[in-house]
């Protein structure tokens, strides 16, 4: 039994066709080269952003818990058959909530609930006052 030895057939470059592969060589190194430079930056830039909310997140929590944004005062007008406390006592709303964590939609809705409430409109007056208006 005999082996065949597959041989590789050489090619053979003319000397007109020799500068273009050169040329296509070097523009794919040219290519590469950019393609990699802006991986990088794209990947720095996403690196920025990711640095940069986990940072906001941690200053919102911050803020959150700061007692500069706690509701010191509260402004009730317009209620006729309910008294101020029973208003705050439906709300959920007490001395220690902070302004930024308060979840106005949610405190509107509780109120509304009550029997002598028919509309309310909530507004922060920033930077640690609340104002009903019922």
């Amino acid at each position: 039994m005999k082996s065949f030895r597959l041989r590789k057939r050489q090619k053979t470059y003319r000397s007109s066709s020799r500068p273009t592969d050169y040329n296509t060589r070097k523009r794919t190194r040219i290519t590469t080269y950019f393609n990699k430079k802006h991986i990088f930056q794209l990947l720095s830039i996403l690196l920025l952003f990711c640095v940069g909310s986990v940072a906001s997140m941690v200053i919102y929590q911050k803020l959150c818990k700061s007692d500069f944004f706690r509701i010191t005062n509260t402004y009730i007008k317009g209620c006729e058959h309910t008294n101020k406390t029973e208003i705050l006592e439906q709300s959920g709303i007490d001395i220690h909530t902070n302004l930024l964590a308060l979840d106005v939609s949610a405190v509107k809705s509780k109120l509304e609930e009550h029997i002598w409430v028919h509309h309310v409109d909530i507004s922060r007056v920033w930077p640690n006052q609340l104002k009903f208006i019922v």
